[in-house]
């Protein structure tokens, strides 16, 4: 089930906005270092996350210091855009500067520090490893975080849509939270490989990284093909098999396989998806162009150590009488977190 909750410390008594929000974070393992005596704290979020623990996070606070402990999040990505005011993100590798209009993306470390040098406020998005993340564990990141260039095209879609997809978080429903984290996956996957940062894939070449940017481009838009082979695209990108085969293992990954990694990656998001269930495994993995169920069950047991129907059963747990609903649309859960830490 879609988990949606809310916090405002302006809603409590001054004395006990600090502590009310220290009381909130706590569980999700963050810390928070903020003058108790200040009379100008203030601190609200509205948060989407899924049971895959894809999560969309609004946050507005004052000057005040938070510290995160990602280690249950290892080896996922994050995406952040300040909407106002400026700070600092610091981890084991280093220290990072932010201010108003960046757009930043990075892996996610073991702890991580934000400093809000005054009022603040981010829209912040984090891909896990398990499932979007899966798709961008290829992306480049520096140290700490990267900035997209946002005069991209790409760049300003995936911009838009995180402006947008914040600003609704109270809104979004069970059936559009993952088609929501599929578009800001290839949004993202596409201004990262546009942006500078992307020469670094290939031995720096730009040439090459322009042209595995396509052949992606190209591949992930025809994967519910059957008929989709290395053949068809590198003719369709005016260019030899063989260059194509060549580029992609320079990548550290030959075509044939990321077409069945990336096949196999969009049936297992789909097999935890409620809005999938009254489907079958067989449906779904026809969808994405395998036309063998036995050969994609064992595909998909060899990638991700489960059977495809043992990965669905595993998510029906997350869903509260989704067996029942039949696709039916499901409202989220709301939380009002205030009473809790009341």
């Amino acid at each position: 089930m879609l988990n949606i909750t809310t916090f405002s410390a302006q809603t409590l008594p001054e004395n006990q906005r600090v502590s009310a929000w220290s009381s909130f974070l706590s569980p999700l393992g963050c810390t928070v270092v903020a003058d108790t005596s200040a009379g100008s704290f203030a601190a609200r979020l509205s948060a989407a996350v899924t049971p895959w623990r894809f999560t969309l996070v609004s946050l507005d606070i004052s000057a005040q210091r938070l510290i995160f402990d990602n280690r249950a999040l290892s080896n996922g990505l994050w995406l952040l855009q300040v909407a106002d005011g400026n700070g600092t993100l610091k981890t084991e590798r280093g220290m990072l500067a932010f201010q108003k209009g960046d757009l930043l993306y990075g892996k996610t470390a073991r702890e991580m520090v934000l400093t809000s040098l005054s009022h603040v406020r981010l829209n912040w998005v984090s891909f896990p490893r398990s499932g979007s993340g899966a798709r961008l564990a290829s992306v480049p990141t520096s140290l700490v975080a990267s900035p997209l260039v946002t005069e991209h095209g790409s760049t300003e879609f995936l911009a838009d849509l995180l402006r947008s997809a914040s600003d609704k978080i109270l809104k979004i429903t069970s059936d559009e939270i993952r088609p929501l984290e599929t578009a800001m996956t290839e949004f993202l996957f596409a201004a990262v490989f546009t942006a500078s940062a992307a020469r670094n894939v290939i031995h720096g070449s730009t040439a090459k990284n322009a042209i595995v940017l396509r052949a992606t481009q190209l591949l992930e838009a025809q994967l519910s093909d059957p008929e989709l082979s290395p053949s068809g695209a590198a003719l369709q990108l005016g260019i030899s098999v063989r260059y194509l085969q060549k580029l992609f293992e320079e990548t550290g990954e030959n075509v044939n396989h990321y077409i069945r990694r990336r096949r196999l990656e969009r049936s297992y998001e789909e097999l935890m998806d409620p809005l999938y269930f009254p489907q079958s495994i067989s449906e779904i993995s026809f969808r994405w162009g395998f036309n063998d169920s036995a050969y994609f069950s064992r595909s998909f047991k060899d990638l991700f150590g489960l059977s495809p129907s043992q990965h669905r059963e595993s998510w029906r747990w997350h869903e509260t009488g989704c067996d029942k609903t039949q696709g039916a649309k499901r409202s989220p859960r709301i939380v009002n977190l205030n009473a809790r830490s009341a």
